[in-house]
């Protein structure tokens, strides 16, 4: 009789649930059902779930209705939650084995242009710890920015402070780095 809310697209309520004539009967061992009220839960056009709950020792009234279809859709919704923060965590281990193990240097800069951190290979490269990255700016003159073809970056041109500046993605850009 579950399925009655299914077809209606709205909750139902049975309070003798033995004066049912469609029923098919409980498993062996089931607990005697004397009343029920069984929600669906929509997600727009779809029922995606459903809700039901039994033997209250009063009849279900519209209140009822609402508390129940209240907490199945926060239910529904805590399930969705938590299967998002499962899919970011697994690409929260994607994205640190990439930045871990990347042979390219990754710097990642607050909005102030201060790097906040750095890949290993970027450490490699650079030839100085995170730590010490942290106490310069991108922009810092200890770096020497250069061109592919060996000339230096202005301050004001490096591709950081141009996204920084405008907010918009700077792409193609190769740039050398030494340390002077």
């Amino acid at each position: 009789v579950w399925v009655d809310c299914v077809r209606a697209r709205k909750p139902v309520i049975h309070n003798d649930y033995s004066a049912l004539p469609h029923k098919k009967g409980m498993p062996s061992g089931h607990a005697v059902l004397v009343r029920e009220l069984v929600v669906p839960v929509l997600r727009g056009e779809s029922v995606v779930a459903i809700l039901g709950v039994g033997n209250k020792p009063v009849p279900y009234t519209d209140d009822d209705v609402a508390l129940i279809s209240t907490l199945a859709s926060l239910c529904l919704d805590l399930v969705a939650r938590k299967r998002v923060e499962e899919q970011l965590i697994k690409s929260e281990e994607r994205f640190r084995s990439l930045y871990e193990t990347s042979s390219q240097g990754v710097l990642y800069l607050d909005a102030k242009g201060a790097i906040e951190s750095a890949n290993p290979a970027a450490e490699r490269i650079l030839g100085v710890t995170v730590a010490e990255m942290r106490s310069r700016a991108a922009d810092d003159p200890y770096w020497q920015s250069l061109h592919e073809d060996g000339s230096p970056w202005r301050p004001e041109r490096l591709p950081s402070q141009v996204a920084l500046r405008t907010g918009e993605l700077v792409r193609g850009a190769i740039i050398g780095v030494y340390n002077a």
